[in-house]
């Protein structure tokens, strides 16, 4: 089967950098997390960026984020922000900025589904930080080095992240929905508690049937996640591939399995299976999957760019000094048991 065609990005990038299209005002998208009181610190380190560069931008935020001190909000900065929607502002956003964990960056990337992400610059400020790159205390100089590119027509540093596809099909082979995410797709059970009976393909080749709780596809990226805690294997960023990941399968041996991003996996709803299906993807949005329907997922033509000055040869160092401490490597247990 044929890759999906898609929509060319507005951006042209090589590998390791992208370049902005040059413009006399850039939008910016700050997404925070919420009831964060940090939020309105880097709006204002926004606007005092911007302008010690002399650099025209108009910021867009949700409207949630204007509820959280309507006062302050109105007063300061309603006359230079706007309202992302989506639908009509989806297009036009150059760079997003946004604080929080993984979870945030999670909800941000969901918002660009029909193109590649623009340059995020990702400030850490959640409980889970794999994505998240800089510090709160490294707002002011990052947004100074940001905003000094895109004046001087400089390329920006990033790293870039593959998504997943997926392409869901009705019983008469139509496409009714494309998906796109950069952790994982879970396939997980209905209504009912019954188990799934899944059949799986690789690009049509016929590769198992099997009944399970569920089945876990996702990126390198997904692979300390809900994967990891599926006993899936943990992939380093670079490695371009896939992970099939079956979730408490009836047979034991099935076991992960890793396949090239370019090849297209199928997974159907056996029509005889007790339980019908549902897919969630990156825990953003879920795809109802009857009886007899399939779906075929694949690498994405929309990548993740995460703004990334620290990617060098120390990178796999980083990478595991980050894996370290958020999985707590070599340290010792600690029971915490209340009375």
């Amino acid at each position: 089967m044929e890759r999906l065609s898609s929509l060319s990005s507005q951006i042209t990038s090589l590998e390791n950098f992208v370049k902005i299209e040059s413009k006399t005002a850039y939008n910016v998208l700050l997404i925070c997390k919420p009831n964060q009181p940090q939020s309105y610190e880097i709006l204002e380190k926004i606007f005092q960026s911007s302008k010690a560069q002399n650099l025209l931008i108009k910021v867009y935020v949700e409207k949630g984020f204007s509820q959280e001190d309507p006062q302050l909000f109105n007063e300061r900065y309603s006359s230079d922000c706007d309202f992302f929607e989506t639908e009509s502002c989806e297009q036009q956003i150059d760079v997003v900025i946004t604080y929080g964990g993984d979870g945030t960056i999670l909800y941000t990337v969901n918002k660009f589904q029909k193109r590649t992400t623009p340059p995020i610059l990702a400030i850490s400020g959640g409980t889970l930080g794999f994505m998240c790159i800089y510090s709160l205390q490294e707002v002011e100089i990052q947004l100074n080095n940001l905003f000094q590119r895109l004046k001087q027509k400089i390329p920006i540093p990033i790293e870039r992240k593959m998504r997943l596809q997926l392409a869901k099909f009705s019983p008469e082979n139509e496409i009714t929905e494309v998906k796109h995410a950069i952790n994982e797709f879970v396939i997980e059970r209905g209504a009912l508690s019954a188990c799934l009976r899944l059949q799986i393909f690789v690009e049509n080749i016929p590769l198992t049937a099997l009944q399970t709780d569920g089945l876990i596809i996702n990126t390198p990226t997904g692979s300390t996640a809900y994967s990891l805690s599926a006993g899936g294997p943990i992939i380093y960023n670079d490695v371009k591939c896939m992970s099939v990941v079956p979730i408490c399968p009836l047979s034991l041996s099935f076991r992960p399995l890793l396949l090239h991003p370019s090849q297209n996996l199928k997974v159907k709803v056996h029509p005889e299976s007790r339980n019908e299906a549902k897919v969630v993807g990156d825990g953003q949005f879920t795809i109802q999957l009857l009886k007899n329907e399939e779906i075929v997922i694949t690498s994405s033509n929309f990548d993740v760019l995460l703004i990334n000055d620290q990617k060098n040869e120390l990178n796999l160092q980083q990478y595991i000094v980050k894996l370290k401490k958020m999985l707590r490597w070599s340290s010792k247990f600690k029971p915490n048991f209340k009375s």
